[in-house]
């Protein structure tokens, strides 16, 4: 019983974590890198990864989708792609988030798997039909194109 109760606790530490997230970055997903383990967006695919096998409780589940949390590839790809139209909206068509942010990351990560040819068809569909314009730009670009709307937005 004492172990469920320290597991109990520790999953509401990563949770409340992932709400101050939420709140300070007004994104869904905190950045995850493949191979990681430690870290909100490690935790976060844990959860997801339970999910997938049938071990993630109910009331979790609940919660976690409640936060705007998705559960399967194209169901994340649909929410960050609408956090990207979201954002264009807001900044301009031609506006790039930055870099080092969630959503620049994966901005950057999907157009490399668009170039090389390794995003699946599904995936590809969901963007078009939210009609994102997914052309490769290098990193180095986007970066000069964030230094540049700073710039503008100082003045």
């Amino acid at each position: 019983m004492l172990l469920k109760r320290k597991g109990r606790k520790v999953w509401e530490k990563w949770f409340e974590e992932l709400i101050t997230f939420q709140q300070r970055t007004g994104l869904t997903n905190p950045p995850y890198e493949e191979g990681v383990t430690t870290g909100l967006g490690a935790w976060l695919e844990e959860q997801r990864e339970l999910y997938r096998i049938g071990e993630l409780v109910d009331k979790r589940e609940e919660r976690l989708r409640a936060q705007g949390i998705a559960f399967d590839s194209l169901e994340a790809l649909e929410e960050l792609a609408l956090e990207l139209r979201a954002f264009l909206n807001e900044n301009g068509e031609y506006a790039e988030p930055n870099v080092n942010s969630p959503l620049g990351v994966w901005v950057i990560k999907t157009r490399a798997k668009v170039r090389d040819g390794t995003i699946r068809d599904e995936d590809m569909q969901a963007l078009e039909q939210l009609n994102l314009d997914m052309v490769y730009i290098p990193e180095s670009w986007v970066a000069m194109l964030n230094v540049y709307a700073d710039m503008r937005a100082r003045r």
